[in-house]
């Protein structure tokens, strides 16, 4: 903060009072997979006088990724008919998929759970499976990756155990197996 000094011509250090502290600093990268490696931050103080006299510091910012938690979309409530099965996907509006932003090319993990049913995937092609095998299962662990799971889930057939009528789920959990970025392993 200055003050107006009213005195000698010549400038008394007392005279002016500044303080300035800074607590913290948030700095968000843009989203995706791969934040930069570094940035400058420059910071530079002005003191409102005439002349404005300023000052400027830079610092480099090295930024370490951090591994972002898979997201997985589902539709909201569903219903069918008695022995009725139920196709999930894009063309009916009532599509189920993942993403993880920073999983690229590697494989995640996806566990399907349905109660009074089964599931059967649309594909199978570029997964693994070590629960199940991706038809009539009522409940499938498999990996891939999110392009490959995508594409098994987009036509993904939900079949009501014969003769039920009631309440059914279906359950997905997906585990990024760690990838990219500090942070270990995120459901």
């Amino acid at each position: 903060m200055a003050r107006p000094y009213h005195g000698p011509c010549y400038p008394l250090i007392h005279a002016v009072e500044a303080s300035i502290q800074l607590r913290v600093c948030h700095f968000l990268t843009p989203a995706g997979p791969t934040p930069p490696a570094s940035c400058v931050l420059a910071v530079q103080v002005c003191d409102g006088g005439a002349p404005d006299l300023c000052a400027t510091q830079s610092a480099t910012v090295n930024i370490g990724a951090v591994n972002d938690a898979p997201v997985n979309t589902v539709p909201g409530a569903q219903a069918t008919n008695q022995n009725t099965p139920l196709t999930l996907s894009a063309g009916n509006g009532n599509l189920v998929s993942i993403a993880d932003a920073d999983a690229g090319a590697s494989n995640v993990e996806v566990t399907l759970s349905a109660a009074n049913g089964n599931l059967t995937l649309a594909n199978t092609t570029g997964l693994t499976f070590s629960v199940g095998d991706g038809t009539a299962d009522g409940n499938m662990v498999f990996e891939g990756t999110t392009t490959a799971i995508n594409l098994a889930l987009n036509g993904m057939v939900f079949s009501p155990t014969p003769g039920f009528s009631g309440a059914a789920s279906l359950s997905i959990t997906t585990i990024d197996l760690g990838n990219t970025g500090a942070g270990g392993e995120l459901h």
